[in-house]
C-alpha cells in the first residue's frame, strides 16, 4: 500500500469487492495523456466538433473501444441502492473472516501460513504434503463441492488460495473450508 504513490496505473476489479456482476472494470493513471497518446486515432468520422471541451475527451481517445460501454453504471447502481457504508462494512466483514482463517491457519498444526493476509487473500498450504499434493488436495476440494481454493505460487512454493469477497461468507465458513480441506486430505494420503 505505500508503494501506491509510485505506481503509474492501478487496474481495480469494482466486481470483486463492489459486488457487481463481471464486466466492471476501472483504471486509475497517473498520465492521462501518454494513455490518449496509445490508443488515439484519427479518423473524421470520429472528431468530435460540438465543442473544445468534448473534443479534447472523447472516450475512444483513451482506451481500445470506440463507443462507451457505461460499465460504470453498476457500480453507480450499486452505490445508490446499498450506499458506500453498507459496501464498506462488507469489505471489513471479509477483512475480518480472511484474518480469521489466517489466524486459524497459524494456530494449527497441518496447515502453514504462506504469505501475510492483510487483506481478503489468505494463502496456505497443507504441511502434510509436497507442491504436487498440495495441487491434487486443491483440485480434489474443488470437486468435493464444498468450498472453492484457487492457486498461488509463493517463494516457488505452491499454495492453496483462499479470496474472501462474497459478503455472505462468515467465520462459520472457513473454518468448515479447513475442515473439508482436512477432510479430502485424509482420502488422498
Amino acid at each position: 500500500m505505500k508503494a501506491l504513490a509510485r505506481v503509474d496505473s492501478m487496474s481495480l476489479d469494482p466486481h470483486k469487492w463492489l459486488f457487481a456482476p463481471t464486466d466492471a472494470g476501472c483504471l486509475l493513471v497517473r498520465d492521462a495523456a501518454a494513455m490518449q497518446g496509445a490508443f488515439s486515432t484519427g479518423a473524421g468520422y470520429i472528431d468530435v466538433v460540438a465543442d473544445k471541451d468534448m473534443s479534447e475527451f472523447a472516450y475512444w481517445d483513451h482506451g481500445p473501444e470506440l463507443s462507451r460501454r457505461f460499465r460504470a453504471l453498476k457500480i453507480w447502481f450499486l452505490l445508490k441502492i446499498h450506499g458506500a457504508r453498507a459496501v464498506q462494512e462488507a469489505i471489513d466483514s471479509n477483512i475480518a473472516v480472511a484474518r480469521h482463517l489466517a489466524a486459524l491457519v497459524e494456530q494449527s498444526s497441518d496447515f502453514e501460513l504462506l504469505a501475510p493476509a492483510p487483506l481478503s487473500i489468505v494463502c496456505f498450504r497443507y504441511r502434510g504434503g509436497d507442491d504436487d499434493f498440495n495441487r491434487r488436495l486443491m483440485v480434489d476440494v474443488q470437486r468435493d463441492g464444498d468450498s472453492y481454493l484457487s492457486n498461488a505460487a509463493i517463494n516457488g512454493r505452491f499454495a492453496l488460495r483462499a479470496c474472501i469477497v462474497n459478503y455472505r461468507t462468515t467465520m462459520a465458513d472457513v473454518e468448515q473450508l479447513l475442515a473439508t480441506i482436512r477432510r479430502v486430505a485424509r482420502r488422498l494420503a
